[in-house]
């Protein structure tokens, strides 16, 4: 890969305060923004990002970078997000999302009620309480 090639950008503002010390716990900062992204997602919590963070190099995601790319199709309804041509636009959908789940990790994690770890399982726990859409699954 080369230093042109687009790089996933955290919020400068939870770069710091949040990522960092999700590192810790998820081992590599792009797997920390990862589980944000996913979560921002699925709580379809999507928050634009004014001032950018030190960027991650896709390499750094190694396959799970596919997880970016799902994200994208499925926030567009586009398969074409998979395309070379519109990878800085499915980078953005991504972090878009990771912004929403790092605020709400910051939310619940950061309250200094509990541990980090703690407040993630909080996180995970919450969303296994809520009844499923598909009748007949719990």
């Amino acid at each position: 890969m080369s230093d042109t090639e687009p790089r996933v950008r955290p919020p400068d503002d939870l770069e710091k305060d949040v990522l960092d010390p999700l590192k810790k716990i998820f081992g590599t900062k792009a797997r920390a923004l990862l589980f944000a992204g996913v979560l921002g997602h699925h709580l379809d919590l999507r928050k634009k990002i004014e001032n950018f963070g030190e960027g991650i190099r896709l390499e750094y995601f190694d396959e799970d970078v596919k997880i970016l790319d799902l994200i994208a199709v499925a926030s567009k309804g586009d398969l074409a997000m998979l395309r070379e041509d519109r990878r800085r636009e499915a980078i953005q959908e991504f972090e878009e999302y990771a912004h929403g789940g790092l605020q709400k990790i910051r939310e619940t994690c950061f309250t200094g009620q509990r541990s980090v770890l703690e407040g993630l399982f909080q996180l995970l726990e919450a969303d296994q309480a809520k009844p499923s859409e598909l009748p007949g699954l719990i």
